[in-house]
């Protein structure tokens, strides 16, 4: 018996270099939330892991994530 797990799809990424973190937004397969990750950029740990609802509130977060203090 075979076993298929789709992978979540990266949708939407924000950079912020002063920061040094990057938001990455994922859709969930078959599932209408979205998956926001945090990433601490020089070391790679994620920080931050949260499901939102849908798209638009994790792609607001993200952009809201990394535009702080511009």
């Amino acid at each position: 018996m075979s076993t298929t797990v789709e992978s979540p799809i990266l949708v939407e990424s924000f950079l912020s270099d002063r920061l040094g973190i990057c938001a990455n937004v994922r859709a969930l397969p078959d599932r209408e939330e979205h998956e926001l990750l945090v990433v601490d950029v020089p070391t790679g740990d994620v920080v931050i892991t949260r499901v939102l609802p849908n798209k638009e509130l994790a792609v607001a977060a993200a952009k809201d994530l990394t535009e702080m203090g511009d």
